[in-house]
């Protein structure tokens, strides 16, 4: 069972989406779902997200694209894919430190 869903809501972030994946592609656990919700970008979000999770050792990842409907959206329907026990909201220019996972899993 997956313990932790990070969903990621993400409008027009293709130039910064790699620096928030790459930061939780370092994670040490099995156990963590990635999801990104492309909220109707003019970009290339959802293509670079893909591209990265897709060449990445990440099994549990979804990219969604939605119409854009704003990132409370964004996020409401991140957590209805969400299969984790917790949630962990980040945007699409944050990025996590090493081990944040690990320390969040063993916390709860």
């Amino acid at each position: 069972m997956m313990k932790l869903s990070i969903v990621i809501p993400a409008y027009n972030a293709q130039h910064y989406i790699h620096t928030s994946l790459n930061s939780l592609l370092t994670q040490d656990l099995s156990n963590v779902e990635i999801i990104v919700v492309d909220d109707g970008s003019s970009d290339e979000t959802a293509k670079v997200a893909n591209k990265i999770l897709v060449n990445s050792q990440c099994v549990n990842y979804k990219v969604i694209i939605q119409e854009n409907k704003g990132v409370s959206a964004a996020r409401n329907t991140g957590l209805l894919e969400a299969k984790g026990d917790y949630v962990l909201f980040l945007d699409a220019d944050d990025y996590v430190s090493e081990n944040v996972c690990r320390r969040y899993y063993y916390r709860y």
